[in-house]
């Protein structure tokens, strides 16, 4: 069987996901403040934009993905810092205008969000040019 390409950023995607969803939703974290749940949120971001700029490809792969797209603003900018990348820029507004036009599968936005992520977007595309 083939290796599925992209597997590595996916997975870190997915891992990233699952930590987040934990810290804010697991019940063992519940009793602690949030000066000591901010070092654990953001060193999981940290591991997740480590994975990101690893490789391009997978990188534009995975912001294809428009649940993804959704949860990784943040990290456009950084993602472009990193890799002045044309591609990934036609990846971001490709993937914006499949939310914009409800296209997304299930992953639906609040179109009070999409000034945002286009102002996320244009930010994070003047690294490409």
């Amino acid at each position: 069987m083939e290796k599925r390409k992209g597997v590595d950023v996916f997975k870190a995607f997915d891992d990233y996901s699952d930590r987040e969803c934990d810290l804010l939703n697991n019940p063992k974290y519940e009793d602690m403040s949030n000066e000591e749940i901010t070092p654990l949120l953001e060193a999981n971001e940290k591991i997740l934009l480590a994975a990101l700029l690893q490789d391009e490809d997978e990188t534009c792969e995975l912001l294809g993905s428009c649940c993804a797209f959704s949860m990784l603003g943040e990290f456009f900018s950084p993602i472009q810092e990193h890799f002045h990348s044309k591609k990934i820029a036609k990846r971001l507004n490709d993937t914006l205008a499949l939310l914009e036009e409800g296209k997304g599968g299930d992953t639906v936005m609040n179109p009070n969000c999409f000034p945002e992520e286009r102002k996320l977007v244009d930010e994070a595309n003047k690294f490409a040019e």
